[in-house]
């Protein structure tokens, strides 16, 4: 299945400039610049330029800068690289020439953001660390926040997941600290791709749902836009079809609301791919078409090379075999200047697919095996699959071929030669007959072998449904569990409150009501610590975590049943207050268990038990 990497990246400048000593006009021109640095390039570039002259004429420090850095943004946003790469080093010149450590910081970030797009990621990482390590001197918290956040973008794109989460987490404690809600934001939906990427669909859902939380309550559209196309994404890979296409319709049109360009790409690429595999190949068509113009619009290769390969794919679902070839053509073209391997092995899939349909099967299984050598991992069973088939049907054809060509040149033979008499008549027909049975025999085995396929194939998918309905019964079970447990928790709550009410009354009253409120008192008590509903919670405990409680009896021998009690708790993640309600014990009564419990399983002390206890049995067992 082909997938879009179009996952958005949120590229945003560095600190806004103080303008104490900035003539007015410069100022307003910055600011309109400023305005249009990610939505217009050539806006940005005209106000920006305008404002480097009037600054050069006052020799202003601060005008030039800003305009510099905007020229870049401008080119940036134009996909002009090189271009923007010139303007901000002639920043960085001034900025060295006046000893400005934050616009020295700031240059650093903006030359890793540069070259991070260019592909260049262990220059970029470098500038980023450069950027840091200045940050860290002049004790600038809220560019450190940015720059963390960009280095774990760059790790991500090279697929170091733990040192992107590391880069996220160090960011993200930053912004929390220094309180900026938008930053805290951009964490959560790089923290979300992560596990997206990881294929931890339900951890990356609940980061991408606080991330737009946070953007929404800042009116954030652009953020918001971004969150949507990635979780569209999301979806597209587990799926989630129409939920998918719901997200990428929001976010298009939030990006066509504010008027960013790159972010509309996004999603017309996306949609048009998605439509695609739905077998919708005229909506795809309509989709790639439009990414296609604006992707050329933006000088966009990755964009444009996707979107003409989708475009082969859509014409050939439409039965246009011959437009199909000149759009995979002009992708394959692209994909090999842009040196990507992804992108050369979908437009060999792509190649294999229309070859495959117009029975060119000698020039399919070609391209197929350029596809698999391309794919990163292992060939699969679908692939090898495919493979054999192509093959067989070369290798049939073949054979066909050189039987009739056998044929012939035995007429030709019988005529010319009719005097060797009937013996090498028959040898001629035995022999022909003996590579008839052969062919025969050949495609016996052919169709013997495809039934193979699909039984497994059948199997497979029954698997599958076997395994969706086993998740759907925990996760129904685990609702169920989470449900006594909060009810456990307030009928404990509500008779602590009960018991605490009846302690008043019973100070206050005499005589019989006194012996009332007495035998109330133990009444209460005897429901509090009923093992009942104890009893009730561990049946449910067992069916979601099946061999917790005898696992970790059989690993630490000794324990009280309130250990246990204890244990199970903490492996549902519960925090302290929740506990000491369900233990009817207070919060500093939970933390004494912990310890002893701790104890008793002999932990180092640099392990967190509760992180300990929801992993097992599987850290113990790995």
């Amino acid at each position: 299945m082909y997938r879009a990497f179009f996952l958005i990246w949120l590229f945003y400048g560095g600190s806004l400039i103080t303008f104490a000593q900035t003539p007015p006009e410069v100022k307003a021109l910055v600011d309109s610049a400023r305005q249009y640095y990610y939505k217009d390039g050539q806006k940005t570039l005209a106000f920006s330029r305008k404002a480097f002259r009037l600054s050069e004429e006052a020799n202003n420090y601060w005008g030039k800068l800003n305009a510099l850095q905007l020229i870049g943004e401008g080119y940036f946003t134009l996909g002009k690289l090189d271009s923007a790469m010139h303007q901000f080093e002639q920043a960085m010149v001034l900025a060295k020439k006046e000893n400005d450590g934050a616009e020295i910081a700031n240059n650093y970030i903006s030359f890793a953001s540069i070259k991070t797009e260019m592909g260049d990621y262990n220059e970029a990482i470098d500038f980023y660390q450069l950027g840091i390590e200045k940050q860290v001197e002049i004790g600038d918290s809220s560019g450190m926040c940015d720059a963390w956040l960009r280095k774990g973008n760059v790790y991500s794109s090279q697929g170091n997941h733990p040192k992107a989460t590391e880069a996220y987490l160090t960011s993200l404690r930053i912004c929390e600290a220094a309180g900026r809600k938008q930053m805290v934001g951009y964490n959560y939906g790089s923290l979300a791709i992560i596990h997206d990427k990881r294929d931890e669909y339900a951890k990356a859902e609940e980061y991408y749902d606080k991330a737009l939380d946070v953007f929404k309550s800042i009116s954030d559209d652009y953020a918001v836009a971004s969150v949507l196309n990635n979780k569209g994404i999301m979806y597209k890979n587990i799926g989630s079809y129409q939920k998918a296409i719901d997200a990428y319709e929001e976010s298009l049109a939030l990006f066509t609301k504010i008027g960013v360009a790159r972010g509309r790409n996004a999603c017309l690429t996306n949609l048009g791919i998605l439509h695609n595999e739905l077998g919708q190949y005229e909506l795809g068509t309509s989709y790639s078409l439009q990414g296609l113009a604006l992707a050329r619009e933006l000088n966009n290769q990755e964009s444009e090379q996707d979107n003409l390969n989708a475009l082969a794919r859509s014409s050939l679902g439409l039965g246009d075999d011959n437009r199909a070839l000149r759009y995979a053509g002009e992708s394959k073209v692209l994909a090999d200047d842009l040196g990507s391997l992804e992108k050369m092995r979908d437009v060999e899939e792509t190649y294999s697919m229309i070859y495959r349909k117009t029975g060119q099967y000698e020039r399919a299984l070609d391209h197929y095996e350029r596809f698999v050598t391309y794919k990163d991992s292992v060939v699969n069973l679908e692939q090898s699959r495919q493979v054999n088939e192509l093959t067989m049907i070369y290798e049939t054809e073949k054979k066909d071929s050189e039987i009739r060509i056998l044929e012939k040149n035995a007429e030709i033979d019988r005529i010319r030669k009719t005097g060797l008499g009937i013996g090498l008549t028959l040898s001629l027909i035995a022999g022909i007959l003996l590579v008839f049975q052969q062919v025969q025999k050949r495609r016996k085995d052919k169709q013997i072998f495809s039934q193979q396929q699909e039984i497994e194939i059948q199997k497979r998918k029954n698997a599958e449904l076997e395994n969706e309905r086993l998740n759907t019964e925990l996760a129904f079970k685990q609702k169920e569990l989470t449900a006594k447990v909060l009810q456990l928790a307030r009928k404990n709550e509500f008779l602590q409150d009960l018991q605490q009410r009846v302690n008043v009354i019973r100070n206050n009253a005499v005589g019989k009501t006194q012996s009332e409120v007495r035998r109330l008192e133990r009444t209460i008590s005897r429901d509090v610590e009923s093992e009942t509903d104890w009893d009730d919670f561990l049946s449910s405990f067992k069916e979601v975590h099946k061999d917790f409680t005898s696992d970790f009896v059989k690993q630490y021998d000794g324990l009280s049943k309130n250990d246990l009690k204890l244990a199970c708790l903490m492996k549902m993640n519960l925090d302290s207050n929740k506990i000491a309600q369900l233990l009817n014990i207070t919060t500093d009564g939970v933390k004494k268990a912990r310890y002893r419990l701790r104890k008793k399983m002999e932990l180092e002390s640099d392990v967190n038990i509760q992180e300990y206890l929801i992993a097992f049995p599987d850290r113990t067992g790995a």
